[in-house]
């Protein structure tokens, strides 16, 4: 007797020489069945008798099904594949016979299950693909002279993620803190570059008592106080050009806070005087000089009443003319001292080009004349900035 894997069974009578008869009325030598249950079979000799009955069990077996697998890709280069609803011993296609193996390469394995009874399962199957966690990702520091900072993710190709919560490339901070930045790639995260924030501050403009020439002299000096150590002071005549022979040379490295003196000047010079510290440059104490952007022209005074653009706002802009065609004239004016910058904007809130960026004097007024590119002649935006105060306006372009 042959029970199969398939629900049936096969029961074959031997050892007779006679003919056959089994209890469910077949006469031939083996019979086959689906269901479990004892059969019999007798044999009829020539000379017209008949045996007794031989016997038999079927007991049909069944295939279990076809295991699952469940795949877990790891980021470490490897993958898990678990085997699931068995009740019967089981055989990887790599040779292993436990519920999981740990595989290293991409490729699809199969898993069988034999039961009790000796039937073997179909093949479940499941397919590999490792992961790998990504690089660390670089971070690039810019400390602005605003009091702020700005710091980029490099090297990346994933999606970032900001211990600020961000996960733009870059950040912008106004502390001195170090920041890290992941990025994920295919699910896996890497470990955290980091950067370190330290923002600048542009110095004042420096304190300086002119000097004035003896009567028979032709030369004057400045003498520059409240000194800051280690920064440099540098000096230059009203028009902006280095003054010959001035003494000690500029720019001078103050080796101490210690006054000192810049001699040597020719009468009638003018000059301005700026310091530059921690790679931040101050606005310039001068004299005999107007300041205005692009440009210096000499002067007896350099502060300018307006009143006119200054009202109940502190910080003021005029442009004109607006509409404007290829060219603009700003004027600027505070009623605060800080540092200050005026920046151009399109529609889309694209900054497109910082026109001004330092130290602004309370009082004095500030002339820009911004010669427009023909690629941004369509409306801006415009904003102006001392400090913490600010002001905005717009320019409509002419088509």
């Amino acid at each position: 007797m042959v029970n199969n894997c398939d629900g049936s069974s096969d029961l074959t009578a031997t050892g007779f020489t006679g003919t056959l008869l089994w209890s469910n009325g077949a006469a031939t030598t083996s019979i086959h069945v689906t269901n479990a249950a004892t059969y019999t079979v007798t044999q009829t000799s020539t000379n017209g008798c008949t045996s007794l009955p031989g016997s038999g069990t079927s007991a049909p077996r069944t295939t279990p099904g076809a295991p699952g697998v469940t795949v877990v890709n790891n980021c470490d280069g490897s993958s898990d594949l678990t085997a699931t609803g068995f009740t019967g011993t089981l055989l990887w296609s790599n040779g292993a016979a436990t519920t999981s193996i740990h595989v290293t390469n991409a490729a699809t394995y199969t898993v069988t299950q034999t039961s009790t009874n000796g039937c073997t399962s179909l093949p479940g199957s499941g397919t590999s693909a490792p992961r790998t966690t990504p690089g660390a990702p670089g971070v690039t520091v810019v400390n602005n002279c605003d009091g702020s900072s700005d710091l980029t993710a490099t090297g990346f190709t994933g999606t970032l993620l900001w211990n600020t919560g961000a996960t733009t490339a870059s950040i912008h901070v106004t502390n001195a803190a170090t920041y890290t930045v992941t990025q994920t790639v295919n699910g896996c995260t890497s470990l955290p570059g980091s950067g370190t924030s330290a923002p600048r501050t542009t110095p004042a403009a420096p304190s300086v008592i002119y000097n004035a020439p003896a009567c028979d002299a032709n030369t004057f000096s400045v003498t520059v106080s409240s000194v800051t150590s280690g920064a440099a002071y540098a000096i230059l005549d009203k028009n902006g050009s280095a003054i010959s022979g001035v003494s000690p040379a500029s720019p001078y490295v103050a080796p101490n806070g210690s006054n000192f003196a810049f001699s040597n000047i020719a009468a009638g010079s003018g000059y301005k005087v700026t310091v530059t510290n921690n790679g931040c440059i101050s606005g310039d104490n001068s004299c005999g000089v107007v300041v205005l952007a692009g440009r210096t022209i000499a002067g007896e005074t350099k502060k300018i009443t307006a009143p006119s653009i200054l009202s109940e706002s502190k910080i003021k802009v005029s442009a004109a003319p607006n509409p404007f065609k290829d060219r603009v004239r700003f004027s600027l004016e505070s009623a605060v001292s800080g540092h200050g910058s005026l920046d151009l904007y399109n529609f889309m809130g694209q900054k497109i080009e910082t026109i001004f960026q330092g130290y602004v004097e309370k009082g004095q007024v500030r002339i820009i004349e911004y010669n427009v590119p023909a690629k941004q002649s369509s409306s801006l935006l415009y904003i102006f900035r001392v400090g913490n105060e600010r002001t905005t306006g717009k320019l409509l372009g002419l088509e």
